[in-house]
């Protein structure tokens, strides 16, 4: 895989991974309102926030007063502050993510003593509070890895001169003599996404030495005209996750069948050649 390829994976990743930032942040906005009208919360959310929420609710209930719930509110509000600007600014300067980690982690860490402290009573109610948690901190640790490997990465190769010809007749060349050339010897580059459940409602990006000539759909069919040089073929989830294959250099066409399966912790995709495409 090229530096752009790998360049274009990470930031596909960072990018994906980031959106939990903004699902905390929405959870825990949501909770400040739901613990006070109907009595539920959210998971995935600033259990600091949770706290501040519940704590004027029940003032609200003991003394009837609604400003104390108001100014509790408020506060769960200001307290959410530090993570809006985290994922402001963490699009162009993944340090930011490093802050919203360790944000998260001291979150983290006052659930683990309450949590502890009601396993020390038997209560087992906040193990899926715990559960979701860590499962947050992953995820941001994750986003911290690839945006700071994608800020580190060296500076992006230069395009090739001619790496594709489309259906449409549109050549991706430098210069005219480039695409002359790439015309004389056109071969068939053919992709086709297998049907499936996972994933069925995702487009993978199709891209050849760097350059993105289109998306396959769940059953969908791509037909590519290269020139006869070799190439890198790389299929990419929105989330990231890619399959490579080489493509060697030669006249003939070649074929190739991807398909999508559920891993631990990233989906996989399978990127096979065949001698004929799937129907």
């Amino acid at each position: 895989m090229n530096n752009n390829m790998m360049q274009m994976q990470r930031e596909a990743k960072y990018k994906s991974v980031r959106a939990s930032l903004i699902m905390i942040l929405v959870a825990s906005v949501i909770n400040i309102f739901s613990i006070a009208f109907a009595d539920s919360y959210f998971l995935f959310s600033s259990y600091f926030t949770t706290l501040l929420a519940a704590l004027g609710a029940t003032l609200y209930v003991e003394t009837g007063f609604m400003a104390l719930f108001v100014v509790f509110a408020l506060l769960a509000l200001v307290s959410l502050v530090p993570y809006l600007l985290c994922f402001i600014f963490s699009k162009k300067h993944p340090g930011w993510m490093i802050a919203a980690l360790v944000l998260f982690s001291l979150d983290t860490l006052l659930l683990l003593l309450d949590f502890v402290a009601a396993l020390l009573i038997g209560d087992f109610s906040m193990l899926i509070d715990m559960a979701f948690h860590v499962y947050a901190i992953v995820c941001l640790a994750i986003a911290v890895k690839h945006g700071l490997a994608a800020k580190k990465a060296p500076a992006p190769e230069a395009a090739p001169a001619a790496p594709l010809i489309t259906a449409d007749g549109e050549v991706a060349a430098a210069d005219a003599d480039a695409a002359d050339e790439a015309t004389l010897v056109a071969r068939i580059i053919v992709i086709q996404r297998k049907k499936g459940y996972v994933g069925c409602a995702v487009a993978l990006r199709c891209y050849l030495d760097g350059v993105q000539v289109g998306e396959l759909k769940n059953g969908a069919k791509l037909e590519l005209t290269t020139s006869s040089s070799a190439h890198e073929l790389m299929l990419m989830t929105p989330a990231g996750d890619a399959a490579t294959a080489t493509v060697s250099a030669g006249d003939e066409g070649h074929c190739y069948t991807v398909s999508m399966k559920m891993g631990m912790t990233a989906t996989k995709l399978i990127l096979e050649e065949t001698t004929s495409t799937a129907q």
